[in-house]
């Protein structure tokens, strides 16, 4: 009997360090120039994977829509918040809509959104 329980407690340990494995998450951050300016930009979408990719926008604690100058400053926020940047591409006939690609390690899904709301979060209580 003493080595059953001994094996459950060693069992349990060993699902209780698997289940606190860090492992890496990705977003994408993108943003669309406005006019032929490079230095202004639109409103920045990140992407991480949700199920709904409606008013996937920036936001702050108000709902208002965040505006960076450069997709370069939503990436700093977010590198602020443990993301870094795996890669970056611009797309469009005019290389008008800059993409990131970000990386974080987390214990938890719960720490990808961590930090920052989308509009859809704001509005659906997240």
């Amino acid at each position: 009997m003493r080595q059953l329980i001994t094996l459950f407690i060693a069992l349990m340990g060993t699902a209780t360090l698997y289940a606190q494995q860090p492992y890496k998450v990705y977003c994408t951050l993108s943003a669309l120039h406005k006019g032929a300016s490079v230095g202004s930009l639109s409103r920045v979408e990140v992407d991480y994977g949700q199920d709904n990719n409606t008013k996937n926008y920036l936001v702050d604690e108000y709902g208002k829509a965040i505006n960076y100058r450069s997709v370069t400053a939503a990436a700093n926020d977010f590198a602020k918040l443990g993301w870094e940047l795996e890669t970056s591409y611009v797309v469009g006939d005019d290389n008008i809509r800059c993409v990131w690609i970000m990386s974080k390690m987390v214990i938890d899904d719960s720490e990808i959104t961590e930090g920052f709301k989308t509009r859809w979060m704001l509005e659906n209580g997240y």
